[in-house]
């Protein structure tokens, strides 16, 4: 299986070359390994991360795009937060505010230089920790506390690493999830993540052209005998008629059927792609990567991987009767 990222799934994909048999009997069929973490083939473990000081790098055109907004839960970025809100009845007549507060902007800001601004409003927190994991080592962010209980700092722009960076959010030493930082699935839960913009993969933004649908399907999985979902990418033409070739795409065993769609990009890539011209149109599947039976390994506590099982047995004949592919 070839293991790579966001930046050779375009090249691959922009050079017609995605091709990879799961033997004779699937010669349309397309399996890829995908391993994001990449970044520690280029960096270096005496790395000092101070503050950036770097020349404006991205527009402001860039930097407004809906990709860096965009997540799971929503598509447009999440309203400013609200402070100092008071419920007690007697405090509002007192206040004269009716108790609404104000509004504040916290989250990560992405600064014209490529720099990571941090805000985020913790009044009854002492310490404030970002950790990003997509890196190697991996920097552990102290967040300066200010008089307001606002926690702000500030991570420089590294080229090494760009794309989908998931980050770990700590108050006083517990991992929580910040609903202020965009939330996708990695490493089997839940997490935080930033969408650093970068030069190399300009494919990954929303453009005014056609645009695919990824849609979600529920199919009866024989392998584990439950009910499973997958995701499906079909090209704008795919209304039009006509079979299309399938590629299932799969993200490492501790990713699911999303991660594709919102840590990679794929279907922004594959319509920006298709707009130009540069590659044909195809159908793209993607499904949970960490599905296991109940059975343990022996002698290792783990359960056995059965997602191969399940896409021989379950998910491509599920395709097949479904899609015209």
């Amino acid at each position: 299986m070839a293991k790579f990222n966001r930046r050779d799934f375009l090249k691959t994909v922009g050079q017609g070359t995605v091709a990879a048999g799961l033997g004779a009997g699937f010669s349309e069929t397309a399996w890829l390994n995908v391993n994001e973490a990449h970044a520690a083939e280029n960096s270096s473990a005496s790395k000092v991360y101070t503050a950036g000081n770097s020349s404006a790098i991205f527009d402001k055109t860039l930097l407004s795009n809906s990709v860096f907004a965009e997540q799971p839960l929503s598509f447009n970025p999440v309203p400013p937060e609200r402070i100092g809100i008071v419920t007690d009845p007697r405090a509002k007549e007192k206040l004269g505010t009716g108790g609404a507060g104000r509004q504040v902007e916290t989250g990560v800001f992405i600064q014209p230089n490529g720099d990571l601004l941090f805000k985020v409003y913790a009044p009854n927190v002492q310490k404030v920790e970002i950790h990003l994991l997509a890196m190697e080592p991996r920097p552990n962010i102290a967040l300066e506390r200010q008089p307001d209980g606002m926690h702000t700092g500030v991570f420089p722009f590294d080229p090494t690493f760009c794309g989908p960076m998931s980050s770990d959010v700590y108050f006083d030493g517990t991992l929580i999830i910040y609903p202020y930082f965009p939330v996708f699935w990695h490493r089997e839960r839940p997490v935080n993540f930033i969408e650093i913009p970068d030069p190399e993969t300009g494919y990954i933004y929303i453009k005014d052209v056609p645009h695919g649908a990824f849609s979600r399907e529920i199919f009866r999985s024989k392998t584990f005998n439950n009910w499973q979902r997958c995701m499906v990418y079909t090209p704008p033409a795919y209304q039009e008629g006509g079979k299309y070739p399938v590629l299932y795409l799969q993200a490492g065993g501790g990713e699911n059927e999303t991660t594709w769609e919102y840590n990679g990009r794929a279907a922004h890539i594959l319509d920006n792609l298709l707009a130009e011209g540069k590659c044909k149109p195809f159908v793209v599947v993607t499904c949970d990567g960490g599905v296991k039976y109940p059975e343990k390994l022996p002698g290792r506590g783990e359960s056995i991987p059965g997602f191969r099982d399940m896409l021989i047995n379950d998910v491509i004949p599920f395709i097949e009767s479904r899609y015209r592919v």
